[in-house]
């Protein structure tokens, strides 16, 4: 083929491809989906459209896609597509004022109530409603429905459950009349998409949020009835038995139930009223939706309602307490928002616990998961001495003539049983010889106290503070032994405990030369060298820190300036041992000594073992001992002929019972002479002198007694040889002929 022909034929191809594009393209010209019924007006598609199936229809101006099959429709410049419309429907609730309320499409609405119905769709519709005995019609509530307009539904419908959907309208007027339409279906094209709502057979309702409820508890009561009416609540309960708060939106007042309220119902015809169930027992709650001019009530439906009693636990969180510890009590309570606490004990009784401050009676409120805790100061039981005692948790307020009589019959309560126990306090010394410099630590136990206060008695020496106590009932204070604070001698030492009812009731109140306080705190030190002393003053009413100074002379005891050091601290002791006040104590002294340290004397130790150094200090434990260990050599000899450690420095520390130790190592020692000292802080000790020796010579082994020669066996007497046969001959041939090659090799 030459090249003309190629050419031609490839320009025939390419019109004809072109001509298949262009054919194409007019049949994928996409026009849109569209609804059966739906009322088209463009004129581009005017004409005849078809399905592959077959079916067709034609389209006018203005005119409406009939029923057909679901699909694609071409014509001859394009595409559609047909689909059955879903057309949703609304109904609202009305108010009587004409105001929207809520929609009912799967809900509930009284006969009696307005009703506005609605849909969403481009086609022209009516409403079809089928109602509960499946009979459908463009009908409702006793008319054809025409859309927004609002109907009231009558008192005679039929309650159950109705459908409303979307009727289509075609241009046939024949299948627009309205009424029963007998020859509708649920699969009919002209029905869009159903929905549901309930009418129910009774448009006056009484309902209650619960069956039961506890006392002292609310539950609510629901009206349903004619929108914007009046109806009027009570019940056969008696007075103070159950009660309408009052503030409620839809009651003018509350009250007694066991009168009748008024109750105006809201734009729904509803109104939900709470009520309090006050005394426990079984009522009927009874609403009236009418009265006449005669104040004669009709009309009435009722709910029943049991009010059970509550419950209320209690609990210790301790088995016992200490007098003056905060005691916390926990528990639930079902019945009441308050618990009111009682007590009662031996020769105690049956009363309010009342708090110390203002003796109001303790109460506590109960929390929204219906838990309570309280905690009661430990002063709340200053008035009681130790013991058990028993603490009543109540869900109400008691009569004074209940409380008289113990009488808990009417009550709701619960019991725990508390036992007191009387308070205690300990200390110790660290030692009772402190070197000055040093630290004196005293440690213990004060149950039941927050602080306790110090005092320190010595010649021309008081000192006084206070020390804080730890959650755990511990102590510790630690005093500093100072030498210019603390001149060697003998110290008394007291310790007070201020027991139940929380306070000091002696004390230091420091005065100035002319007998004026100067301070009423216990942290304010005296010491050698001020001008201040201090009175040890007694208040057997409270705190001493509040005696004025015009009572200065009356609560007095002693000056500590005008008493020697251990008769003021047994004056101290015997003022807090009057039984006027409640306070404790524990006493102690120490020695305030110069620092010292020593080291005892050493053994010569063989080469390799251990040496152990020792000694003591009366200065604190823990402070550190440096112990330096000199050779003879390190000093008198040149260093390079010295091949081991000359100089070693060994440091440790003073223990609780003021000793000390360390250990050397002497493998790598020279025998030589050493010379052995402690310096503690900074006190050096003499010094000993130790010799290192040879190690001492291993200790011959005991040599092994030889073992005895065993007795040999008796030999056994060789058996006669027999006459040799062929095996002996046979043998003794071949020896020879060994001996005949050893000839000829040689």
């Amino acid at each position: 083929m030459n090249a003309k022909k190629i050419m031609g034929a490839v320009l025939v191809a390419l019109l004809a491809a072109a001509l298949f594009v262009g054919a194409g393209a007019a049949d994928d010209k996409y026009y849109g989906t569209y609804f059966i019924y739906q009322n088209v007006g463009q004129n581009v598609l005017i004409g005849d459209w078809s399905s592959e199936t077959g079916e067709s229809f034609d389209l006018t101006i203005g005119g409406y896609v009939p029923v057909v099959a679901e699909g694609k429709y071409n014509n001859a410049t394009g595409y559609i597509y047909v689909k059955k419309a879903t057309a949703p429907v609304s109904g609202i609730l009305m108010s009587a004022s004409g105001n929207e309320i809520s929609s009912i499409i799967g809900g509930t609405v009284q006969a009696g109530q307005s009703v506005k119905f609605a849909a969403s769709t481009n086609a022209a519709y009516q409403l079809y409603f089928t109602n509960p005995d499946n009979v459908g019609s463009t009908y409702f509530a006793g008319s054809e429905y025409s859309e927004g307009s609002v109907v009231q539904i009558p008192e005679d419908i039929v309650a159950g459950t109705w459908t409303v959907q979307v009727l289509f309208l075609t241009q046939n007027q024949d299948q627009n009349q309205p009424g029963i339409m007998a020859d509708i279906t649920p699969i009919d094209y002209r029905l869009g998409q159903t929905y549901t709502f309930t009418i129910e057979d009774d448009s006056k309702k009484v309902e209650l949020d619960k069956d039961t409820v506890l006392k002292n508890n609310a539950f609510f009561v629901t009206i349903t009835g004619t929108p914007d009416a009046t109806v009027y609540l009570t019940s056969d309960a008696k007075l103070g038995e159950l009660k309408v708060p009052a503030g409620q939106l839809n009651t003018q007042n509350g009250g007694d139930l066991s009168n009748i309220i008024s109750v105006k119902l809201g734009e729904s015809g509803q109104a939900v009223v709470g009520v309090d169930a006050l005394v426990d027992g079984k009522y009927t709650i009874t609403v009236y939706f009418a009265k006449d001019d005669q104040n004669n009530y009709s009309d009435a439906k009722t709910a029943k309602i049991t009010v059970n009693e509550g419950e209320i636990t209690a609990a210790a969180d301790a088995d016992f307490y200490y007098l003056g510890n905060d005691v916390t009590i926990s528990g639930t309570n079902t019945e009441s928002k308050i618990v009111y606490f009682y007590i009662k004990g031996s020769n105690v009784p049956f009363q309010n616990l009342s708090a110390t401050k203002g003796g109001n009676a303790l109460t506590e409120s109960v929390k929204a998961d219906k838990t309570w805790e309280i905690e009661i100061d430990g002063p709340v039981f200053k008035n009681f001495d130790a013991g058990t005692y028993t603490i009543y948790a109540v869900a109400e307020k008691m009569t004074a003539e209940d409380i008289l009589n113990a009488d808990l019959s009417d009550y709701t309560y619960a019991s725990v049983a508390v036992a007191l126990k009387q308070p205690f306090i300990t200390a110790t010394l660290s030692s009772s010889v402190v070197a000055q410099g040093s630290e004196l630590v005293v440690t213990g136990t004060a149950e039941a106290a927050d602080t306790v206060m110090y005092y320190v008695f010595g010649n021309n020496k008081f000192a006084s503070g206070t020390i804080a106590v730890d959650d755990d009932g511990t102590f510790e204070k630690e005093i500093d032994i100072t030498e210019s604070g603390y001149a060697t001698g003998q110290y008394f030492l007291v310790i007070q405990h201020h027991m139940y009812d929380g306070v000091f009731n002696i004390g230091p109140l420091y005065v100035d030369v002319n007998g004026n306080i100067v301070s009423n705190s216990a942290d304010y030190v005296f010491t050698v060298g001020k001008k201040y002393d201090a009175n040890i003053v007694l208040n057997t009413t409270g705190s001493y820190a509040a005696v004025t100074q015009a009572e200065m002379e009356d609560v007095t005891l002693f000056n500590t300036g005008k008493r020697q050091s251990s008769n003021a601290a047994e004056a101290l002791c015997q003022a807090l041992d009057t039984q006027n006040i409640d306070d404790l104590y524990v006493k102690a002294s120490f020695v305030v000594a110069q620092p010292t340290a020593t080291i005892n004397p050493v053994d010569d130790v063989a080469k390799g073992a251990k040496l152990v150094v020792s000694g003591t200090s009366n200065m604190a434990p823990g402070t550190i001992v440096t112990v330096e260990m000199l050779s003879t050599a390190f000093a008198a000899i040149p260093k390079e002929s010295v091949n081991s450690a000359s100089f070693i420095t060994l440091t440790t520390k003073v223990q609780e019972d003021g000793t000390w130790e360390v250990e050397f190592d002497t493998t790598g020692l020279n025998v030589d002479e050493y010379t052995l000292g402690a310096t503690v802080d900074d006190i050096k000790t003499p010094t000993v002198v130790v010799k290192v020796l040879e190690s001492a010579p291993t200790t011959p082994v005991d040599p092994v007694d030889p073992v005895d020669p065993v007795t040999p066996v008796d030999p056994v007497t060789p058996t006669e040889p027999e006459t040799p046969g062929f095996g002996a001959l046979a043998a003794l041939a071949g020896l020879g002929a060994v001996a005949v090659l050893l000839l000829r090799r040689e």
